[in-house]
């Protein structure tokens, strides 16, 4: 009697958050119809709407209702739906629910093909450009299944190396872009997603080939349940997990690329559907299967009902970048009121430690290369005549515009180095870095804001912006977090969200028109071209003090990895210490931001790079992690300034290019246990 009262009150349950569900979904469907109405009705009167037959073929008016703005929304409601069902097979075959064409570097891999294709092959683009676009895609879900597959794809160790790739690709795509400029501009916009349409092609060619993908996904099922209970459990009933997980990811990643090469990137919503559907009481795959994608199609067909009507920028804002800016606020909200699951960071942090001597004398290991490679930075680099090496006379010259890109470059790198060694440290999470959870755009954000808000602004109000919105997605990650004690799910999902906010913002900024806005793309790019003396110094100067007072902070280092309940038993002030490590790397994190802006990859890389060293006790590491971030960043710098001379490529850009195979490296030498 009990089991059937259970098993009734189960039911009622999930009939109760059907109805829910359904309910947001009609609500969802109604506003986007009530807005296709009144788009269309300003196209053209509504008595028109079913005898269009009798109008004549010279009205401009019917053929934009029936070419543009009706395609325009069938486009939206099908790369909605194929996104959302695609995310829903990739995060069930990989147990992940962080996982979609996004977070895993899918998307930019097709963006990096097709980019490629764009300055040296543009005859593919004309051939086949959904083919080029798949197999920029296909070459990435390779190297993750290559990788994950050593770990028994691991929900982490399959993240990071998505995350890890799509820093890559995004770096490749943004060299390129930089370089070439004039050829890709155009790409750009197109890389935020738009569903301008012209005829019916798209949604003909994506209604076939998504329904094809559609019924050959729902043959995996069943099986793909069952692989809910692991990989051993599947094997041990017959079902191939390694074959299923390749025909399932193939499917998804299908369904992704060919929306990615019609409408370009449409970032935030594979990861939000099946997560939104989730919280909203999804709770089976089959649930989430049917429910994801109708939520997906009504988000993004209403999200580009709202975007034809937008007044706020002088352009027309692209539908991607409006399903980011209204989408990431709404996940953060539900963050703070849901429930999420961990899933098993904190082993792989410990996978990703190599086993070696721990010693703090390693730190010269560190100090040495850094110092070598700022000497040869100096004085060795590359003019029209070729390679050489600085005279004295020659110095004097160069010396004001090369010594402070230098110190820019070393103390940008070494205060991300240290916030990323403090963040991994106190969350015992190998993702956490001021780039990874959103910090670094925060900080970019508040110098957005205040080049947005003032016509002339210093040095002193661009640190103090950058310093506030680093101190916000502090703030914000922190009470997202709170529930989950800074580790898992809840925290790099927060991350996520409010890094996709704020590139949805500069795409926006981007692709308006705006004349600052070049200066804007070099910024994020990481570039140190505009380091000026007075910028240097006060970098360096307030990189020191900050590296002076993190020795101060040792015990918290020390204790904070064994837990809340350790610390407090230890007689330490846990939220104070919290607090004052969260300010340092908030601060660090801002006058990098300032000084080289947010897209560098130092944050994450340099604290692996120490533990791979042998680095094992809290403050020698951190320390270390600064001296390797100042590191890799000089060399990065000097990199761009020299390798493709005369033209130059941001120092950000290069340090992910040369970061991330590393991380890779790391990745790929794990086996989990």
């Amino acid at each position: 009697m009990p089991f059937s009262i259970s098993i009734a009150a189960g039911m009622v349950e999930r009939a109760s958050g059907a109805r829910g569900l359904a309910a947001c979904i009609v609500t969802l469907f109604v506003a986007a119809a009530v807005a296709s109405a009144w788009t269309l009705g300003g196209l053209l009167p509504v008595r028109q709407w079913f005898d269009l037959s009798s109008l004549p073929e010279s009205n401009i008016q019917a053929l934009i209702f029936t070419q543009m703005a009706l395609p325009r929304i069938a486009v939206a409601f099908l790369v909605g739906g194929g996104l959302s069902f695609s995310a829903v097979l990739i995060q069930q075959c990989l147990r992940n629910p962080l996982a979609d064409a996004t977070t895993l570097g899918l998307a930019s891999g097709a963006y990096l093909a097709i980019a490629v294709c764009a300055v040296f092959a543009p005859t593919l683009l004309d051939r086949g450009q959904p083919a080029v676009a798949l197999g920029g895609a296909a070459l990435v879900a390779c190297a993750i299944l290559s990788i994950g597959k050593r770990t028994d794809f691991s929900p982490t160790v399959v993240l990071l190396t998505g995350l890890t790739i799509n820093l890559m690709c995004g770096a490749a795509a943004s060299a390129l872009t930089v370089l070439n400029h004039e050829f890709l501009s155009g790409l750009f916009v197109w890389q935020s997603g738009s569903l301008a349409q012209n005829g019916w092609t798209t949604a003909r060619q994506l209604g076939w080939q998504f329904g094809i993908l559609t019924v050959l996904a729902l043959f995996f099922v069943r099986p793909l349940k069952i692989m809910e209970l692991g990989d051993a459990e599947a094997r041990s009933i017959g079902v191939s997990a390694s074959v299923l997980r390749a025909s399932t990811l193939g499917i998804a990643i299908s369904i992704a690329a060919l929306a990615t090469s019609e409408v370009g990137v449409i970032g935030f919503l594979g990861l939000a559907a099946p997560n939104l559907v989730r919280m909203l009481g999804a709770r089976t795959f089959p649930a989430r299967l049917f429910w994801a994608p109708l939520l997906g199609a009504g988000s993004l067909w209403l999200a580009d009902q709202l975007v034809q009507h937008a007044t706020l920028f002088r352009n027309v804002v692209s539908t991607g970048s409006a399903v980011s800016m209204l989408g990431a606020p709404i996940l953060l909200w539900l963050l703070g009121r849901t429930k999420l699951q961990t899933f098993g960071i904190e082993a792989i942090a410990e996978g990703l430690r190599p086993r070696g001597r721990v010693g703090s004398i390693l730190w010269v290991r560190a100090l040495l290369p850094c110092v070598l490679v700022t000497i040869a930075s100096i004085f060795i680099g590359r003019s029209g005549s070729g390679w050489h090496w600085l005279a004295p006379a020659e110095f004097a010259a160069v010396s004001p515009w090369r010594l402070p890109r230098i110190a820019a470059a070393a103390s940008s790198g070494a205060l991300l180095g240290l916030a990323g060694a403090i963040l991994q440290r106190i969350t015992a999470n190998p993702l956490a870095s001021p780039e990874m959870l959103g910090i670094s755009s925060g900080a970019a954000m508040g110098v957005i804001g205040l080049l947005l808000t003032l016509p002339t602004f210093g040095q002193g109000e661009m640190i103090a912006a950058a310093a506030s919105g680093a101190v916000m997605a502090v703030a914000a990650i922190v009470l997202l977090s709170r529930r989950s004690g800074l580790v898992g799910g809840r925290l790099l999902l927060s991350g996520v969200a409010l890094a996709t906010l704020f590139s949805a913002l500069a795409s926006v900024i981007l692709s308006a028109g705006d004349p600052r806005s070049a200066v804007l793309l070099a910024w994020m790019s990481g570039s140190t071209y505009r380091a000026t003396a007075t910028l240097a110094i006060m970098s360096v100067v307030l990189t020191a003090c900050i590296v002076a007072v993190t020795p101060f902070t040792a015990r918290w280092l020390e204790i904070f990895p064994l837990g809340e309940a350790t610390a407090r038993s230890l007689g330490v002030n846990v939220v104070f210490g919290r607090l004052a490590l969260l300010a340092i790397i908030a601060i660090s994190t801002g006058i990098a931001t300032i000084t080289i802006g947010p897209l560098t990859f130092v944050g994450l890389i340099a604290p692996h790079m120490v533990r791979s060293m042998g680095i094992g006790r809290p403050l020698p590491q951190v320390l270390t992690a600064s001296v390797m971030g100042a590191l890799l960043l000089v060399l990065a710098d000097w990199l761009g300034r020299n390798l493709v001379y005369p033209w130059q490529i941001p120092a950000g850009l290069v340090s992910s290019l040369v970061g991330a195979p590393f991380i890779l490296f790391l990745l790929n030498m794990h086996r989990g246990a």
